[in-house]
């Protein structure tokens, strides 16, 4: 059973807050409900008991109210656990406390106070009091006359609402001094949020041309957008007052400095997250649920900073990347030691060790003298499926397919610095794999390989998916030789792994020369393509 605190509520409030848990309870509820306080308010005699009488709500016909005791005829679920307060429930609790602090004729919160949360919450039971003729001015007549009542003083005949207001104003600003200040801040931060966005979708768009993340920062402004709505944000610019505001002549340089655009990216997306926490904290004070709202918002923009910075970052760092090469040694034909050097020599940039058969001791082996090559030549080596083992030899990066683990296990492993791709074979895969933060994806198998057999394969038109959305770098795989190698390149993409069509060539330095002057002069047409 809930406890209600004594030292907040009446005892005849008590009694009303404590049938209502009863009635959630017996009609295996989870929550206490409006409709619950209601029919509790109305069968607990008191005060407010007394006005809703007037109005049409008795006892004799409180069941028909919803979510009672007949819980829809179903049998009452005696194992669930004591219901908690559903947040309308909250509401009304929190507009009858303000009521007690602004409207202090007792020391507690009171049945009265319950009934004025009633109805000035914006709930179905509101409604149902507006119907019966209990609205706000009505109520608020009764509520000084009771005043007048309860005091020796001069007699109470202030305007608990002022009449030019609208309902959702009388319900945020009447009985709280600090509204004023509280709708101020929330102005200033929503101008601040809607601003960032606005500078942040402009990157992704114009400097990034990434259609994914561009989209996901539209929908997260439209969800902010309808958050504000619920506060009724309109109402934030009556109390706007940028003329007096001391805040509008305080300035640093540093805030007219921004030493290139990623300064720009980086700065904006500081300037949403703190606006979105302002917003949050500060809407509390008018909607609990609005707070969280923008809480979950704000985490989701933490997600996006880290797609939309290593998008950035690793943009940058394998800007020149075109040439990846997955070497095994069963699939070299002449000695992979050979092959490897001849092919660094001919312009690799990135080799992937690919060894399914070998132990780990000759993995790590073999790991090391790889690395110690790909570093002479300034090049990169990544190790395939074992995060382990890429620390362990020292690896710039590692390769992980949708079987093995997550970005988020595998960065445990190997640390910010140690570069993680994926192998992803559908877009929604690839939408994913730049949420959670890889730095490469894989796309592919594009065609049949000679080297590894698949089930299906993606074919080119997931290329064009990828191209059209998505700006994180990315390596198409599978089957991709001298001969069909033209295909991928017209379908938007300029980074490509081979196997075969080096590893199986009699010349793999020359063969490598070919493929990287075909996609080097593919890069010079298409400079943006991925």
């Amino acid at each position: 059973m809930i406890i209600f605190d004594e030292d907040i509520y009446t005892q005849g409030a008590i009694r009303v807050l404590s049938h209502a848990a009863n009635l959630a309870e017996f009609a295996g509820e989870n929550q206490i409900f409006a409709e619950h306080l209601l029919q509790a308010l109305v069968e607990t005699e008191s005060h407010a008991a007394e006005i809703l009488e007037k109005h049409g709500f008795t006892s004799e016909k409180s069941a028909g109210l919803k979510r009672v005791s007949e819980n829809d005829g179903k049998e009452t679920d005696t194992t669930k656990s004591v219901p908690g307060p559903g947040l309308a429930f909250e509401e009304i609790v929190h507009q009858a406390k303000m009521l007690q602090n602004r409207w202090n004729h007792l020391d507690s919160v009171g049945t009265i106070h319950l009934l004025w949360g009633m109805v000035v919450s914006e709930t179905s039971v509101a409604e149902k009091l507006k119907n019966a003729g209990l609205d706000r001015l009505r109520l608020e007549k009764m509520l000084i006359e009771i005043a007048n009542e309860n005091t020796d003083s001069i007699p109470v005949n202030f305007e608990l609402f002022p009449s030019t207001q609208n309902p959702r104003e009388v319900r945020d600003q009447v009985f709280d001094t600090d509204r004023p200040a509280v709708l101020r801040i929330l102005d200033a931060a929503a101008n601040r949020a809607r601003e960032a966005f606005r500078v942040l979708e402009d990157y992704t768009r114009f400097v990034l041309d990434d259609a994914h993340l561009t989209s996901k920062l539209k929908t997260h402004r439209h969800d902010f957008v309808e958050v504000l709505a619920s506060i009724d944000a309109d109402r934030f610019l009556r109390m706007r007052e940028t003329q007096t505001d001391v805040g509008a002549v305080i300035s640093t340089a540093d805030e007219y400095r921004r030493k290139n655009i990623e300064d720009v990216l980086r700065a904006n997306f500081k300037r949403l997250e703190e606006s979105l926490r302002s917003l949050e904290e500060y809407s509390k004070t008018i909607d609990a649920s609005s707070g969280e709202k923008f809480e979950r918002i704000r985490y989701r923009i933490y997600t996006l900073e880290k797609a939309v910075t290593m998008t950035v970052e690793i943009t940058q760092r394998l800007q020149d990347s075109l040439l990846y090469l997955l070497l095994t040694k069963a699939n070299c034909k002449l000695d992979s030691k050979v092959v490897l050097r001849e092919a660094f020599e001919g312009g690799i940039d990135l080799v992937q060790v690919r060894e399914k058969n070998l132990d780990d001791r000759e993995l790590i082996a073999w790991g090391n003298h790889i690395r110690e090559i790909a570093h002479q030549f300034g090049k990169l080596y990544i190790m395939n499926d074992r995060p382990d083992l890429a620390v362990l030899t020292q690896a710039d990066g590692v390769h992980l397919g949708q079987e093995e683990m997550s970005v988020k296990e595998a960065r445990k492993i190997v640390g910010p610095e140690v570069m993680i791709g994926i192998s992803t074979h559908n877009i929604q895969q690839a939408r994913q794999a730049v949420l959670d933060g890889a730095d490469y994806i894989g796309v592919g198998p594009v065609f049949p390989s000679k080297t590894k057999s698949f089930d299906e394969y993606a074919g080119l038109d997931f290329l064009e998916e990828v191209v059209a959305e998505i700006s994180l770098p990315t390596f198409a795989i599978g089957g991709i030789d001298s001969e069909n190698v033209q295909q991928v390149i017209a379908r938007g993409i300029h980074r490509i792994a081979f196997t075969s069509a080096i590893c199986q060539s009699d010349e793999p330095g020359t063969a490598t020369q070919n493929l990287r002057r075909l996609l080097s002069e593919f890069k010079k047409r298409i400079p943006s393509a991925n």
